[in-house]
């Protein structure tokens, strides 16, 4: 009984955590980023639609903040020829944010219906030809043409992380993989820093290939 009780103030606690953290951040995101008009409507469409704080089968997940992402685009040097991939990208607020930011080439891969219909919508809505989403298993996707990777896997078990890497194994010589919490294994680990995420500080690993 006092378990169940502990478990539930604790999910009381990390859900008004986690709002105050989103409301902060998004005043954050407010200041920096929504004197470009396109994408101040784009980023509050996306806003208006399936949330990963809220919605019960994303909750664990979460999502890497703009702000956070922004730091890690500019340490890796993403640049506007890259090709990037954004796997378990939700509802594609990440992959929307880079390629109108960086004017790269993103495909978001997600398993969560909701997020992937609404963001093919949103591509459609704000003709952003250079994005696209597609609902699929991540360890079978074509990695050939891609060039630089993001992974938020904190939640995946070891089986799936190494099948994983073996499919990353077809990026092109060059490419960066950058991982939260664990840098990948048969990967040369090129850089590591901290980035604020809802849940704390996070490390980010770049891997390379």
């Amino acid at each position: 009984m006092l378990r169940k009780i502990a478990e539930g103030v604790e999910l009381f606690y990390l859900y008004f955590a986690v709002r105050g953290y989103e409301w902060l951040q998004q005043r954050r995101v407010r200041q920096l980023f929504y004197h470009d008009l396109q994408f101040k409507a784009l980023d509050q469409a996306i806003l208006k639609g399936p949330n990963p704080y809220r919605l019960q089968e994303a909750f664990p997940y979460g999502e890497t903040p703009l702000c956070s992402l922004k730091e890690i685009a500019d340490r890796c040097g993403l640049q506007k020829e890259d090709r990037v991939v954004d796997l378990g990208c939700g509802r594609g607020r990440g992959a929307f944010f880079l390629s109108h930011h960086y004017g790269c080439q993103v495909q978001g891969i997600d398993m969560i219906k909701p997020f992937i219909q609404r963001a093919q919508d949103l591509t459609e809505e704000y003709q952003t030809e250079k994005v696209s989403f597609s609902r699929q298993d991540m360890r079978r996707f074509n990695f050939s043409q891609a060039t630089f990777v993001f992974f938020y896997g904190t939640t995946f078990s070891d089986k799936f992380v190494q099948e994983l890497s073996r499919a990353l194994k077809a990026l092109p010589k060059g490419s960066k993989i950058i991982t939260v919490s664990y840098p990948l294994e048969g990967f040369e680990l090129k850089d590591q820093f901290s980035v604020s995420f809802p849940w704390g500080s996070g490390e980010v690993y770049v891997n390379g290939w």
